[in-house]
């Protein structure tokens, strides 16, 4: 989806009322899944991506299966709580390195541990580029990251391998810049016991699954074509039968999807989708961000899907649906808790207020708000949906439009002041009709009462993206930052980037 349907400037601004048109120029210039597959998941580790945990959803359930979702800090948050260490006053200290800034604007970057079946630690990143718009854009490309095992090597840019072919997006219409490739989540699609990849060709009206058919060589296959700005890209055990399922979406087609092995005697491999059985979650409009994890507790997993509003609504109102699972692909009830929602990213699945029940936590916002005065201006808010555990939700909105013009995508959990209280880190984005972009880091510390999180953030630095991971690269004991990246604030942050951020010393 660009930039988790990044581009949804797209026809949302469509011509109508002659609107500004977003400009996608890369001088100016990322979602998407828990580690944001940007499917990401519940605090228990369901949710996007097979593994880690849109992610998303950003829960990002990334990985291969383990941990679906990035959950409570889950996945993501390594370190937490671990040592007291140096503290570097209210923000703490943090300091950007980068990891490759030769393959243009970028949308997402995830760890996978194991993805090569050598026990080791690689990272996989989707740039966002249109060559057929800008012919000096670099190549649309999902890159495999070596990581380095030594501080010293960590700080410097990171061996890099290209690992798909043939990813090219469409040219953009004058009011819908388009970008390839998008969002993406990992796991074994073909039950062949290695990790494959399913992948968002975003501007690329294809569905890609870049198949492992050698340690750390990938062979790069059609699953679906008429699927434009494509999202959710969760690969999980959906139905708990032991096997792996992919969830896809598509923005422009109105559907949430699931891909089933079906187990074939020989694989298709002229039409790689014959090799999989179709279940539809739903039909609702403008599908985007989706996280996977049993919410209300019964054993069987639900799907939670963001839904931008559709191409003809100039007021850009979208949903937030919640489809519960009953253990049957065929099978889903559908439970709308927000109808008002502008521009919904990815969720996270967590007992926020501590009462033994799943709440839902959910940023939003975007940059077509602001452009659009039918939108009402600035729509970016950070919100959790309580549960009473009877399946009535009440939405409780800390950060309001209001408050500031920022956009948010995604949380990253974990006590980062260790005063025993959950935090969270997101990236605040902003991209005006005229002046540069905005990518602010900040932190937004825990209370122990209502609403349990301060609306005033901290801004420990800026740059990075919209879907960052948290991981301790450097096992020191504390969470460090990472993330493709999309806006730069100024000419001092160089060229877009894969990069990130190390914490020196933590937060008071």
């Amino acid at each position: 989806m660009n930039r988790p349907l990044f581009h949804v400037c797209l026809a949302l601004l469509v011509a109508a009322v002659m609107l500004p048109a977003c400009d996608d120029d890369t001088s100016t210039l990322p979602n998407t899944t828990d580690d944001v597959n940007v499917g990401e998941g519940e605090g228990e580790g369901e949710g996007e991506g097979e593994g880690e945990g849109e992610g998303e959803g950003e829960g990002e359930g990334e990985g291969e299966g383990e941990g679906e979702g990035e959950g409570e800090g889950e996945g993501e948050g390594e370190g937490e709580g671990e040592g007291e260490g140096e503290t570097g006053g209210p923000t703490g200290t943090w300091e950007r390195h980068v990891i490759n800034d030769e393959i243009g604007p970028s949308i997402m970057l995830q760890f996978i541990p194991n993805l090569c079946g050598d026990g080791g630690l690689k990272a996989v990143g989707s740039n966002h580029t249109n060559t057929k718009d800008r012919a000096k854009d670099p190549e649309s490309q999902m890159v495999l990251f070596d990581v380095p095992n030594t501080s010293q090597a960590l700080r410097k840019e990171w061996p890099m391998t290209k690992i798909s072919e043939g990813i090219v997006s469409r040219k953009s219409p004058p009011t819908s810049p388009q970008g390839a490739p998008g969002i993406f989540g990992w796991g074994d699609v073909d039950l062949d016991g290695d990790i494959d990849l399913v992948v968002s060709g975003d501007g690329d009206p294809h569905i890609y699954v870049l198949e492992q058919t050698d340690p750390c060589t990938f062979e790069t296959r059609i699953l679906a074509s008429g699927m434009g700005q494509a999202g959710a890209m969760i690969i999980t055990d959906l139905d708990k039968d032991g096997t792996n399922e992919m969830i896809v979406s598509s923005y422009e087609v109105n559907v949430v999807k699931v891909y089933e092995w079906n187990k074939p005697k020989t694989v298709n491999y002229a039409d790689y989708a014959a090799n999989f059985d179709q279940h539809v979650i739903s039909t609702r409009s403008s599908p985007a961000f989706a996280t996977v994890g049993d919410v209300n507790k019964d054993g069987k997993l639900d799907v939670i899907v963001s839904h931008y509003s559709p191409m003809t609504d100039m007021q850009m109102t979208g949903e937030l649906v919640l489809n519960y699972g009953s253990g049957n692909l065929d099978n889903w009830t559908a439970k709308v808790l927000d109808s008002k929602i502008k521009f919904p990213h990815v969720s996270t699945i967590m007992d926020v207020d501590g009462d033994g029940d799943n709440d839902i936590f959910h940023p939003s916002g975007f940059l077509a708000c602001e452009a659009n005065p039918l939108a009402g201006g600035a729509c970016g808010s950070i919100a959790w949906f309580e549960n009473d555990g009877k399946d009535t939700w009440a939405k409780k909105q800390f950060v309001k439009p209001s408050d500031s013009k920022l956009f948010y995508w995604k949380a990253i959990f974990d006590d980062y002041d260790h005063d025993g209280v959950l935090d969270f880190i997101t990236v605040g984005e902003r991209k005006p009709t005229s002046g540069k972009p905005t990518a602010q880091v900040l932190l937004f510390k825990g209370t122990k009462t209502s609403p349990y999180f301060e609306s005033k953030p901290l801004e420990l630095g800026q740059a990075l993206g919209s879907l960052p991971v948290g991981r301790d690269i450097d096992e020191d004991g504390d969470l460090d930052l990472f993330s493709a990246e999309y806006f730069l604030p100024s000419a001092d942050f160089g060229k877009f980037s894969f990069a990130w951020y190390e914490q020196i010393a933590r937060p008071e």
